[in-house]
């Protein structure tokens, strides 16, 4: 067996150089250098034998060896790195930590008002940065380094990318106060005759659009947009529906001019969670923020504390 095989450090950058398929998101992933990763590289080719991986456009692809070899290697690293973990410690209150969040307009009001208070009381030294989600680059940004968690309704099934539920909320429709054909009660014949506005469907949130209009071939929507926070305002000043979760409604209701009705159609509930890597391939800053996040932010009925929106 070669000697490289015994240095851990070189196994954590063969595995985030085959996981990011490349060396720099490699390199941002461990948080060292590029030329660090690089030289690993060397010195596992040289071990080797091999040149384990080989320039694909604007990234890197394994080699057959590499491919051979990966399976053992990762899941010796997962051992090693979960045993490690009891000692891998952050200690949040002198730590630096420069920590990354994905989340949708809705998820910056819905959860930084709880993340923040606690990140600030617990961790005074961080920086949290918050970006804009981005669904198709989801996985590819995990495995890259590039984000530490991601926070969206939109369910993703991604391969070595771990999700842990937050929320429930169920969903309503937004009428303006004055609307000039809708009352107290919304019935399926007057949602289904009046213009929608409709949210793009990488922001999440689509299946009450697909059920309503297989139930209503003919439903109008006259409005798509990317983002689901400026939806109210619109709502207020037109004579069009829009669907939305419940916990935006309640918020926007308070600053009135809006009616908020429930679905006239059995629509599943809005479901949000963290996308994380596994514990056992997260940083120990990583791993504390996943538990920040789960501890402050999930509902009850996930095993977590946090209050949830208005009738989840």
């Amino acid at each position: 067996m070669p000697e490289a095989t015994a240095d851990l450090n070189l196994i954590r950058v063969f595995c985030a150089i085959y996981e990011s398929r490349s060396v720099t998101g490699a390199a941002r992933r461990l948080g060292i250098s590029q030329p660090s990763v690089s030289h690993a590289l060397q010195r596992l080719r040289t071990a080797y034998r091999d040149s384990m991986f080989v320039r694909s456009g604007r990234g890197v692809v394994a080699t057959p060896r590499a491919r051979e070899l990966y399976p053992g290697l990762r899941a010796g690293l997962d051992q090693l790195e979960a045993t490690l973990s009891t000692i891998d410690a952050v200690d949040p209150v002198v730590a630096p930590m420069r920590l990354r969040l994905w989340l949708t307009d809705l998820g910056e009001r819905a959860f930084l008002p709880i993340i923040i208070p606690a990140l600030r009381d617990r961790a005074p030294q961080a920086l949290l940065e918050i970006r804009p989600l981005v669904v198709a680059r989801v996985e590819s940004a995990l495995h890259r380094g590039e984000v530490d968690g991601v926070i969206c309704s939109q369910r993703l099934e991604l391969p070595g990318v771990q999700r842990s539920p937050l929320l429930l909320d169920d969903y309503v429709v937004l009428a303006a106060a004055d609307h000039p054909r809708i009352g107290e009660t919304l019935s399926a014949a007057e949602f289904a005759a009046e213009p929608h506005i409709g949210l793009a469907s990488e922001v999440g949130h689509a299946a009450p659009t697909a059920i309503a209009e297989a139930r209503f071939p003919q439903l109008r929507t006259v409005l798509h947009v990317p983002r689901i926070g400026g939806i109210p305002d619109v709502v207020r000043h037109t004579d069009c529906l829009a669907v939305v979760p419940r916990f935006l409604a309640e918020l926007e209701r308070r600053r009135g001019g809006l009616k908020v009705l429930a679905h006239p159609l059995q629509v599943p509930h809005a479901e949000t969670a963290l996308y994380h890597h596994d514990r056992s391939r997260q940083t120990a800053a990583q791993r504390w923020l996943t538990d920040l996040i789960l501890e402050t932010c999930r509902a009850p009925a996930f095993g977590g504390g946090a209050e949830p929106s208005p009738r989840m």
